[in-house]
This record gives C-alpha cells, sequence and structure tokens, in this order.
C-alpha cells in the first residue's frame, strides 16, 4: 500500500447538502443508527445558521422501540463536534417527549473539550435543543 493512497473519501451523510444525498442512502445510515429493519417514518435534515451553526439529521423511528424492545430510556442522539464524534446518548440535544427520534448534531460552534456540565449549562447547546424541537413541531 501506498503512503499517499487515499482510504476513504466519503463525506458525513449528515454534511452533504439533501440534493446530494438519496432516499436510500438516508434509510441505510436510519437502520445503522438505530439497529431497525425497518425504514424510518420522517427524516429531517436541516442546517442551523447564525451564531451557533450545526447539521442536524434526524429520523422518526415507524415503531416505538421503548415498547418493542426493553431497554433503559435513552435518547438517541448523537453529538459530534468538527465532525469528531463526542457522545453517544446526548440527554441535552433534546426533551424527554422527544428521546425517542434518534439521529445526529454536528455543531461547529461547540469546543471539542466538551464535559457533561458544560453540555447542560451552555448557550449553544439551548439553541440548538430548540432547533430540534421547532424541526419537529413544523411537521
Amino acid at each position: 500500500m501506498r503512503r499517499d493512497e487515499t482510504l476513504n473519501s466519503m463525506k458525513a451523510v449528515w454534511t452533504r447538502p439533501k440534493g446530494e444525498v438519496s432516499e436510500a442512502e438516508y434509510k441505510a445510515f436510519y437502520q445503522h443508527l438505530s439497529h431497525d429493519v425497518a425504514d424510518p417514518l420522517e427524516t429531517i435534515a436541516a442546517r442551523m445558521e447564525g451564531r451557533v451553526e450545526a447539521n442536524v439529521l434526524l429520523f422518526l423511528p415507524p415503531t416505538n422501540l421503548e415498547r418493542s424492545v426493553p431497554r433503559p430510556k435513552r435518547h438517541g442522539i448523537q453529538l459530534y463536534v468538527k465532525r469528531v464524534f463526542i457522545l453517544d446518548d446526548c440527554r441535552e440535544l433534546v426533551p424527554d417527549f422527544l428521546r425517542f427520534v434518534c439521529g445526529v448534531v454536528d455543531s461547529d460552534s461547540l469546543s471539542l473539550n466538551v464535559s457533561r456540565e458544560l453540555l447542560q449549562q451552555d448557550r449553544q447547546i439551548r439553541a440548538i435543543r430548540g432547533f430540534v424541537v421547532r424541526k419537529f413541531s413544523t411537521r
């Protein structure tokens, strides 16, 4: 293998514009993320711009996974900062009534040195949470 050979040239699904991503790619990503064999009821891909910048890719599952598979109460939102994975179960990004939603939030505005205490008190996290709630309330 050559040293200058590119091993992975794919861009993350949530960073690509909606027009470049096919429904099949969204469905495959949802199935990978949720470990569900069914297709999502709805896919929401949005870009938050302004003081806080974030790419949001959310999926509405076809069934209530909490009822079908007994598991501890958890939220399905993954937090990335500048495309670096930070947290798998980010409770601060969605309120409890939306805990069934799964997806990815990738922010360029947050610091890579993120702690649980910072997430609970950060204005940027509250702004992202409000954006996520508005995206679902308009559907």
